[in-house]
């Protein structure tokens, strides 16, 4: 075996390396991608759901209120 040879070998594993690097990275950063927009579409959602909690309560207060005859038209604001 000359150096010719182990040099030749030694750049293919190189390259075979580089490659598999290569993909490995590309891959990572797709599936971070993915979870990063599922993340945000979850939170999202979870934000819409507690400010519609958040509405319901202050309609079933104002009805409760208003049924009693304790608020006004001008407090309706």
């Amino acid at each position: 075996m000359t150096a010719l040879n182990v040099a030749e070998k030694s750049t293919a594993d190189t390259a075979i390396f580089l490659k598999f690097a290569a993909i490995g990275a590309v891959v990572t950063t797709i599936v971070f991608w993915i979870g990063r927009v599922l993340l945000r579409i979850y939170l999202s959602d979870r934000h819409l759901l507690s400010d519609a909690e958040e509405r319901v309560a202050m309609i079933l207060t104002y009805l409760a209120l208003s049924n009693d005859g304790k608020v006004e038209t001008s407090d309706r604001a």
